[in-house]
């Protein structure tokens, strides 16, 4: 049963969830070299006393080997029954083999969430935990123990499927595609939105608003607007007086170029029409 846990690394969501675990009497000791003065965060693995039932490794993707293989060397079969997590999208639970290899039972547990945190990290735990789906590649035997830890997340986890695990870079993929991605469109709307001299969050947030719910709601592919319609003189003229941002341009080109192919995918659009608009986006100079 996991009662009390560990984490190593102290970044975006290495923060969150000490923060989380802590409130809620579950966190035994975090480790950083980058942290504050604190004498409850240790500042290396080597610092580490004793184990608790669950270690998470909340580390950039590049050193998750390393801490297992660090974790390994200085615990040897003292890890034998202890839950050793990372946390990454992309890789899988072998990053972590060398703890298994000492007994410990391992799995990546992936919260399928942003953790860009602004304000207090007190008040995240509703909007940033709160009912979040977590892909849990482990072995099966496992998942239950692991299922009631994540519950005490606020989470939902789920068992990643042998053809989900053999397809990760693309679930990940996903993430980023949801995140960053549509970060950039909304950056790039609020900078037009400013060079038009209009207030970005009255103008802009409703039609977020509502394209968020349409996009889950019985309708596949609910696209309106000027590439829509193959409306090629309201595109010339976006395009013409974004010349004066040729970054904006640029952008918004890249994202009418996107917003084409998966067109093409949904074939809901001549091959004509489509030449005509690709004529215009895919313009030398834009890219």
């Amino acid at each position: 049963m996991i009662k009390e846990v560990g984490i190593i690394g102290l970044g975006n969501v290495g923060k969150v969830l000490a923060t989380f675990l802590k409130a809620n009497g579950m966190l035994y000791w975090a480790v950083s070299r980058s942290a504050a003065d604190d004498e409850n965060i240790l500042r290396n693995i080597s610092d580490i006393k004793e184990l608790p039932s669950l270690i998470i490794i909340a580390v950039a993707d590049k050193y998750i080997s390393a801490v297992s293989e660090k974790l390994a060397h200085k615990f040897g079969k003292e890890l034998e029954g202890v839950f050793v997590f990372h946390l990454s999208g992309a890789l899988s639970r072998n990053e972590l083999i060398l703890c298994e290899n000492n007994g410990a039972i391992i799995a990546s547990a992936h919260p399928f969430q942003t953790f860009f945190v602004t304000g207090n990290y007190e008040n995240v735990f509703v909007d940033v935990l709160e009912g979040i789906s977590w892909g849990i590649d482990c072995k099966a035997e496992y998942f239950p123990e692991i299922e009631k830890f994540i519950n005490k997340l606020l989470g939902k986890a789920k068992y990643l499927s042998s053809e989900t695990l053999a397809k990760k870079a693309i679930y990940h993929a996903s993430a980023v595609a949801v995140s960053n991605y549509l970060t950039a469109a909304i950056t790039l709307a609020k900078k037009m939105a400013n060079l038009a001299d209009i207030e970005a969050e009255d103008f802009l947030l409703p039609i977020i608003k509502t394209t968020i719910k349409n996009n889950f709601s019985d309708v596949d592919f609910p696209i309106t607007g000027p590439i829509a319609r193959c409306d090629l003189a309201v595109v010339k003229e976006h395009l013409e007086n974004l010349s004066v941002k040729p970054h904006l341009q640029k952008s918004y080109a890249f994202f009418g170029a996107a917003l084409l192919e998966l067109i093409k995918d949904e074939k809901i659009m001549s091959e004509e029409q489509i030449k005509q608009l690709e004529a215009i986006l895919l313009q030398k100079h834009l890219y």
